[in-house]
């Protein structure tokens, strides 16, 4: 674990006006629990059926363009050349700061458009029930926004291993698929 002052380090929390700024994006954050998550996740489930995986999915995919566009916006001011690998580090450090997980790139690299992404205690299937579906549409969602932010081409993102199936991690499966406009 890290101490309290590390983590102060990484967030300006002001108790006066109950708000908190992540440095790293330079931006407001919120928090919930992982059983928050788990309980808003089985009430869209139970109002949209198979469709609530497709509303995680577009909520993932648009915070992770954001969080990769903020990223190459940072490094436009500071007059700095980010890569693409150095981008999706900003993601992992991002991910591990706001208590997701550890998000690591696990094989591949979105510049050749093939990727396997890795996270270690995820927070977006902690607290569901076992099963023998995979569970991280969000992170799925978030890995895809991010690699389409940063390549500037389509990506199919699909999870093959899932901690909420029992395997332990949460794996994602990236492939380039079609040239694509970012805006």
């Amino acid at each position: 674990m890290v101490d309290s002052d590390t983590l102060v380090g990484r967030f300006e929390w002001d108790p006066e006006s109950g708000t908190m700024v992540d440095k790293t994006l330079g931006a407001r954050v919120m928090t919930f629990t992982a059983y928050g998550w788990s309980e808003l996740k089985n009430e869209l489930d139970s109002t949209f059926m198979s469709g609530a995986s497709v509303i995680y999915q577009r909520m993932g995919y648009s915070y992770g363009r954001y969080v990769a566009k903020v990223a190459k916006q940072n490094a436009a001011k500071a007059k700095k050349h980010l890569t693409p690998k150095s981008i999706f580090q900003i993601l992992a450090d991002s991910a591990k700061n706001q208590g997701w997980g550890k998000l690591e790139l696990n094989s591949g690299d979105f510049e050749t458009g093939v990727a396997t992404v890795v996270m270690r205690g995820c927070i977006f299937c902690a607290a569901d029930k076992k099963g023998t579906v995979p569970r991280c549409n969000y992170l799925v969602g978030l890995v895809g926004g991010a690699a389409d932010e940063i390549t500037g081409l389509s990506h199919r993102v699909v999870e093959g291993r899932c901690a909420a199936k029992d395997d332990g991690i949460c794996e994602i499966r990236l492939e380039r698929v079609t040239a694509a406009t970012t805006s």
